[in-house]
């Protein structure tokens, strides 16, 4: 183990596992929806740094630094945690089959492992863990150690009951790239260069240990490619609470055509550390264009000096050029399409959040670029000054006939179960417009915001529900069952 390994590892405050079998499949699953970070994509075994994994005993790695043995024991109490592998041996190295069963079957019941260890005189079984890169994430929250665990024989799998991993299966890397670059998968950078390693040298694990114990590039690092060509690039923006970034995304590979969504960085800092992200994700290209979903300033706010810094063409709907200040060279609308080396994106004007709002739609990879029809955490509002409920109801239909599988959202991770979401978006909007209808009585806007969204609305979040209850209001009224006098609404 090399000393820059040794200070990695120093460094980490999460493990990743990727046990391998000699065949070459990996051991993968898929994060639920109940995860703490990007539900649906999928991942290896891992987790965060506990306490007490500082405490717990290894076979081999009982002479590294406390640090370098927390991490690894970590990533083998994260494996069997999430898929009930549980790595176990004797503190002798001798085998003993009935206790290390004893053993498992006491952590299946949810014996703590401290506990069982101790008691059974058991140790993790650190042996052929091998240490590969240092991850750290763009938030700088983790920093990820991945190991590679090579199996003499594929173990038998107890059903786990886990928060973090669902349709855990083995898989060969070539085919899990396949169904990436095929939109069937999601996978995140960290996980798509251990697979893509993996792939490149099937039948040579040595040089793929090799290959992925060098720190990431700029690039690798960058694009966030949950589906190859579709990469994330998110920016702390002027956006609405909950969210507070908006994801510019960068369509296209490594060649050809480029064209980068709704960039909307907003403060100096920001603008400096995106320049950074964009230009280690274009990877030397040329913008072919920047692309507006809509004018609202947390979509927008960073398109003018972008266009300018790369000479690239702003295109957006004529209705979104008709509300900004900074020129669009291209008018697109329904049936135009974006082309990149990868992937065609069709153009689908869904207008309700905004009159020019887009979406853009691959229909071969069913993934769906859906700017403010939907997003990852609550739920869209609609301002009756730029918004309808009707118009937007109907896009949302629109959307869903589509079957999208995959759902970039403007704010939030991507949505992994697109159709389900946006039909639970729709059932959402149409039960809170019965209650907004529901409540007019004779009622002002605010009573009925309040009425319809609790009285425990944070204060700042009120004068937006007042403007989501008014649309809705307002649609009513247009429909003929509302109508207002002196500032309060009755329903028919």
């Amino acid at each position: 183990m090399s000393a820059r390994d040794d200070q990695d590892r120093d460094t980490a405050n999460a493990a990743a596992v990727v046990p391998r079998l000699p065949d070459g499949r990996v051991l993968v699953g898929e994060r639920t929806h109940a995860a703490r970070s990007w539900p649906g994509t999928v991942a290896f075994p891992g987790g965060g740094l506990e306490d007490s994994d500082r405490l717990l005993p290894l076979f081999e790695g009982e002479v590294l630094p406390p640090a370098a043995r927390a991490v690894r024991a970590c990533a083998l109490r994260e494996l069997g945690e999430e898929v009930a592998l549980w790595r176990l041996t004797r503190a002798d190295g001798r085998p003993d089959a009935a206790v290390i069963a004893r053993a498992t079957a006491a952590l299946g019941a949810g014996a703590p492992l401290a506990e069982v260890l101790a008691r059974e005189g058991l140790v993790l079984d650190d042996r052929g863990l091998v240490p590969l890169t240092l991850w750290r994430v763009p938030s700088g929250r983790f920093a990820v150690q991945q190991f590679l665990l090579t199996l003499d024989a594929e173990p038998a799998l107890a059903p786990v009951a886990t928060e973090e991993l669902a349709e855990v299966r083995w898989v060969s890397p070539r085919a899990l790239l396949a169904d990436w670059r095929a939109g069937r998968a999601f996978l995140l950078s960290p996980i798509r260069r251990v697979v893509a390693g993996l792939a490149a040298h099937e039948h040579d694990p040595v040089a793929a240990v090799r290959a992925l114990a060098q720190p990431p590039t700029d690039a690798e690092r960058a694009r966030l490619d949950l589906v190859e060509g579709v990469c994330l690039l998110a920016a702390r923006s002027a956006t609405l609470p909950p969210a507070t970034h908006t994801n510019a995304v960068l369509l296209g590979g490594l060649a050809g055509a480029a064209f980068l969504i709704d960039p909307a960085a907003h403060w100096a800092d920001e603008r400096a550390r995106f320049d950074r992200l964009l230009e280690a994700a274009l990877g030397g290209r040329a913008l072919s264009a920047i692309v507006c979903t809509h004018h609202h300033v947390d979509h927008v706010a960073d398109v003018a000096r972008l266009a300018h810094k790369h000479g690239a063409p702003v295109w957006a709907h004529k209705e979104t050029a008709a509300r900004v200040a900074f020129r669009v060279d291209r008018l697109l609308d329904e049936g135009d399409r974006l082309e990149t080396a990868l992937a065609a994106f069709q153009v689908l004007h869904t207008p309700g959040h905004a009159p020019g709002h887009l979406c853009l739609f691959d229909e071969a990879a069913r993934l769906m670029v859906a700017g403010d029809m939907i997003a990852a955490e609550g739920s869209i509002l609609i301002d009756p000054d730029d918004g309808h409920m009707g118009r937007y109801l109907a896009s949302l239909d629109r959307l869903i006939a589509l079957a999208p599988r995959g759902v970039v959202p403007a704010h939030g991770p991507l949505i992994a179960d697109g159709s389900a979401r946006l039909v639970e978006q729709r059932g959402h909007r149409v039960a809170r417009q019965r209650r907004v209808e529901a409540a007019a009585r004779g009622t002002g806007v605010r009573d009925i915001a309040v009425e319809v969204y609790g009285t425990d609305t944070p204060p700042a979040m009120l004068p937006f529900a007042e403007r989501s209850v008014l649309a809705a209001l307002r649609w009513a009224e247009e429909r003929g069952v509302a109508s207002e006098r002196e500032g309060r609404w009755t329903v028919r």
